[in-house]
Parts: C-alpha cells; sequence; structure tokens
C-alpha cells in the first residue's frame, strides 16, 4: 500500500494562511450548509463574482506592469532602468 503524500510544514502553514483569508472574506463555499438554504445559491454565486473579478483584477495588473515595462524601453532606451521612467518628462502623463 502506498503511503500518502503530506504537505510540508510550509506547505501546512500556507494552508492555515489560506483558510484564514477565505473566511476573513466570507469565501468559506465548503461550509455553505451553514447558511439558510434560500440563501445557498445567491451566497456561492457572489463568491464565484468575487473570485473571479479578483482575478480579472490581478490579470489586468499584471498587464499594465508590462506595458510599463515597454513604455519605459521605449523612452529611456534598452540599457533605461524602469525606476528611472518616473524621472522622465517624455513618460509622465
Amino acid at each position: 500500500m502506498m503511503k500518502k503524500d503530506r504537505p510540508t510544514k510550509l506547505q501546512r502553514q500556507l494552508l492555515r494562511e489560506l483558510d484564514e483569508v477565505i473566511l476573513g472574506l466570507g469565501l468559506n463555499y465548503k461550509q455553505i450548509l451553514d447558511y439558510e438554504r434560500p440563501a445557498r445559491t445567491h451566497l456561492l454565486r457572489l463568491m464565484l463574482d468575487h473570485l473571479i473579478r479578483g482575478d480579472i483584477i490581478r490579470h489586468y495588473t499584471l498587464i499594465d506592469e508590462h506595458l510599463n515595462v515597454e513604455l519605459c524601453a521605449y523612452f529611456l532606451g534598452p540599457e533605461g532602468h524602469i525606476r528611472d521612467c518616473g524621472k522622465q518628462k517624455s513618460f509622465r502623463t
């Protein structure tokens, strides 16, 4: 019989932190049965909506960062550093 793989100490800590965040945000869908039956569908939809919106915002933020790097390279050239972009008049809006 094969032993079940256990998470490492760090992984267990991260799982505890994730549980705390999920509870703090009110997104613990695994305990949906703790809510009244009429509210469950609405709460599940809200939880799903919250998670999807968060992921979309994360993607747009990443795209914005990539665009900033490209703009910085355009204005300062390949030798320029992104921290210097804000100092350039041509880079400011």
